[in-house]
């Protein structure tokens, strides 16, 4: 795959997704009576999720949140929370040879669309059960305060890109489905 082509293909996803902000995991801290012991429903209960789904484009399987939005489009996969604050785009845009292109360039397109760009580096992961590296993206611009977590998976045959965008002062709710989300994902390429 060409460098054009995925850059194509990364301009696409941002576009789709790029606009649309997010923010830093906000915890939602509950207090309680501790002579009282509650039982509480699991965060499953809590936050139901749709039956799994194999995206055969992706060769990935994952279970979207209730109430979420999906769509795909020429191999990007993107959700939005019921209420369209937490956006997430999944794509499989390089071969895995290319995986570090792919974040370098993808962290530089990040970088000249706002403002202001903190990049917290991390790697060292499993996501979709796949080594990954990434980075945590602090970007504000004009009425913007996003926390993107950016992540590259390299599998045995392509690479994949996956953003979360968040934006300040999310519901810790849309925030925990998203990690249901990601807790669900399966990447098999």
């Amino acid at each position: 795959m060409s460098t054009g082509e995925i850059w194509r293909r990364r301009v696409l996803l941002m576009a789709i997704v790029g606009l649309v902000v997010a923010i830093p995991v906000t915890l939602i801290v509950r207090g309680g009576d501790d002579d009282e012991p509650a039982a509480e429903p699991s965060i499953e209960e809590q936050l139901p999720l749709n039956p799994v789904v194999k995206n055969q484009r992706l060769k990935a399987s994952y279970q979207i949140p209730k109430g979420w939005r999906e769509r795909t489009k020429k191999g990007v996969l993107t959700l939005r929370s019921d209420d369209g604050s937490v956006r997430i785009g999944l794509t499989a845009p390089a071969d895995a040879d290319e995986s570090g292109q792919l974040l370098a360039e993808t962290l530089a397109s990040l970088k000249g669309s706002y403002e202001s760009v903190k990049i917290n580096p991390g790697s060292g992961k499993k996501v979709g059960g796949l080594p990954a590296k990434g980075a945590v993206v602090h970007a504000e611009g004009d009425k913007i305060n996003l926390s993107i977590l950016v992540s590259v998976m390299t599998g045995k045959k392509v690479a994949y890109l996956l953003e979360v965008f968040t934006p300040a002062g999310a519901p810790g709710t849309a925030v925990a489905q998203a990690q249901q989300f990601l807790n669900s994902l399966k990447l098999k390429g």
